[in-house]
């Protein structure tokens, strides 16, 4: 007997289909059997536990169940007729449990022989927590949670970007902390570290919600503020920043008198990149403090 034959008697012995069907239960990822109506014709335990629902429950319902009070019926219809063309679609999707929470789910969809449908599908929780945990240590700050320098030039650019399209203005505000370093190194790391996000706190109380505010480094915070009509309108926020930090922090039973710095460079008028805006920023920060500091002062 040839291998294949023996392969095939060999395989006579096993029921395929009580295989198959066990399979099918006992899969850790979720899967669900649909007619080509997109009826549910079986659901395994893996399905059941992630969606809420007992398969009771589901048979004979389409996949519209999972999308609560959203767009079912337009998801269920369009990937319907990706897969009728295709043979196959894979993708995440929002999908809602029995309870009613929300999570997302990696799901692949297979069109069948006759025209029904095999979707098999993993929560999608876990990974999503990862990346959003890997994008906040590569774009925020994790002492004050706000932007860092990486985070600060790609908004900076899109900001730019943006203001060319509307023919406006873009100001970046590079912020100084005056007198932080003494407060750190007389009162030790950890209260300077709370008065780092303290300053954090009420910088973004001053600007709008729509307006970046990025940890730059040490004490050295940067403000993008988009949509400028004039040099006024930067003038004008820097001013109020100044202002906010005239009232001396609280903390542990102490105050701490903490005043700013601010330097204002605009885009086009100092600058059509980034570094180039940075820099001029920068230097016009320096310029506020050599002039008394607590003030703040535009590029040249």
């Amino acid at each position: 007997m040839d291998h294949v034959g023996q392969w095939a008697g060999e395989t006579a012995a096993y029921d395929l289909p009580h295989l198959a069907s066990y399979f099918f239960y006992a899969a850790r990822q979720g899967m669900i059997m649909a007619d080509a109506r997109c009826r549910i014709v079986a659901a395994n335990v893996a399905a059941q536990r992630m969606t809420g629902y007992r398969e009771a429950e589901l048979l004979g319902r389409t996949p519209e169940i999972f999308d609560g009070e959203h767009c079912g019926v337009r998801i269920v219809r369009h990937l319907r007729r990706i897969v009728q063309r295709s043979g196959h679609w894979e993708g995440e999707l929002w999908c809602c449990r029995k309870d009613g929470s929300r999570y997302p789910q990696q799901t692949s969809i297979t069109g069948l022989p006759g025209g029904g449908y095999a979707a098999v599908f993993t929560d999608a929780t876990e990974r999503r927590q990862r990346e959003e945990a890997l994008t906040q240590l590569a774009f925020f700050d994790p002492l004050t949670e706000l932007p860092n320098r990486a985070l600060l030039v790609d908004r900076l650019r899109l900001a730019a970007v943006r203001a060319v399209r509307r023919d406006t203005r873009v100001a970046l505000l590079f912020v100084d902390l005056d007198g932080f370093k003494g407060i750190n190194d007389n009162f030790g790391h950890t209260r300077g570290d709370a008065l780092l996000q303290a300053a954090a706190t009420r910088l973004r109380g001053v600007v709008r919600t729509e307006d970046t505010v990025a940890r730059y480094g040490g004490d050295e915070f940067a403000v993008v503020l988009e949509g400028l009509t004039s040099v006024g309108d930067a003038d004008c926020v820097a001013g109020k920043i100044v202002g906010a930090f005239e009232q001396p922090f609280f903390m542990g039973g102490t105050l701490y008198a903490v005043t700013v710095s601010v330097g204002i460079a605009l885009f086009p008028d100092h600058g059509a990149d980034a570094p180039t805006l940075i820099a001029r920023a920068d230097a016009a920060m320096y310029e506020a403090k050599r002039a008394g500091r607590s003030g703040h002062r535009l590029a040249d």
